[in-house]
């Protein structure tokens, strides 16, 4: 009796491995397969890195450091650094690339005069000006504010003086905190510091409306009143401004934040259209 047991073991054990094998086969083309655990690209994580090496030892940056360290630098560094003193007075700086990255444009204005006048406000690298219709290699030259600017969200022209330009500063796609339990910085775009108003086609600039040390602000939009130049609107994070003077001096004329756009009723100005929301 036990040598005929042993004897078809083999056999038993190989019925066993195969139904179990099938079994599982089976099983598995049958059962819905599970998604693959999600995966990130570390584009959080490496904004937060960012953030965190430039506010040390802050966890974030306040509002108002980055002007003042732009005043400070303006105010001392050059004075005492003598490759900064000499960079200052040399001349111009001469690009070297890269040449193959690009950017993302926010704003373009023609000037009503001359469309060969194209300026581009770019969204981390300022204020852009074409000469040629935009068209060459060197197509594009920056035009430097004296200040710290580096988003330029949108461009108002004067429609008879065309000497006189608008910009607004900082680009911010989320309120306050942005996204929930996010870094204040990382995820609101670039710094801005108000409007910024130039009446000689762009040589020189001054505050409007001045946020210098409310930089988490940022200015949507710029629209002239067409049929009175010296009203001008502002679409901003804090609600939408208006100014009757030039941009002399600003009243808030609504309460919603994230103001995106203006739009201007052409035969009746006093109609006013605002988008929100971010």
């Amino acid at each position: 009796m036990f040598l005929m047991k042993t004897r078809h073991f083999p056999v038993l054990l190989a019925t066993i491995l195969s139904a179990t094998f099938l079994t599982g086969t089976i099983s598995r083309l049958f059962t819905p397969a599970k998604d693959p655990l999600p995966t990130t690209s570390g584009a959080m994580e490496a904004l937060d890195f960012w953030s965190r090496s430039r506010a040390y030892p802050n966890s974030t940056i306040p509002e108002a450091a980055f002007m003042r360290a732009f005043e400070y630098s303006q105010q001392n560094l050059r004075s005492v650094d003598p490759v900064l003193k000499k960079s200052s007075s040399s001349g111009q700086w001469q690009s070297i690339g890269p040449n193959n990255i690009g950017g993302r444009t926010l704003a373009l204005a023609i000037d009503p005069s001359n469309p060969g006048i194209i300026y581009a406000g770019s969204a981390s690298g300022g204020l852009w000006k074409s000469t040629s219709g935009g068209r060459g290699e060197n197509a594009w030259e920056r035009v430097p504010t004296g200040f710290p600017v580096l988003g330029v969200s949108s461009i108002a022209i004067h429609p008879v003086d065309h000497k006189t330009i608008y910009i607004g500063t900082g680009e911010v796609y989320g309120y306050q905190n942005a996204s929930p339990g996010v870094n204040f910085r990382t995820t609101r775009g670039s710094y801005g510091i108000g409007v910024l108003k130039t009446t000689d086609g762009g040589l020189t600039w001054s505050k409007s409306l001045d946020w210098s040390l409310n930089q988490k602000n940022g200015v949507q939009a710029v629209r002239i009143d067409p049929l009175d130049p010296n009203v001008v609107w502002a679409a901003t994070t804090e609600g939408t401004f208006k100014s009757t003077d030039a941009g002399e001096s600003w009243q808030k004329k609504h309460s919603v934040i994230m103001a995106m756009d203006i739009a201007i009723n052409p035969d009746d100005p006093e109609i006013v259209f605002v988008a929100c929301g971010g």
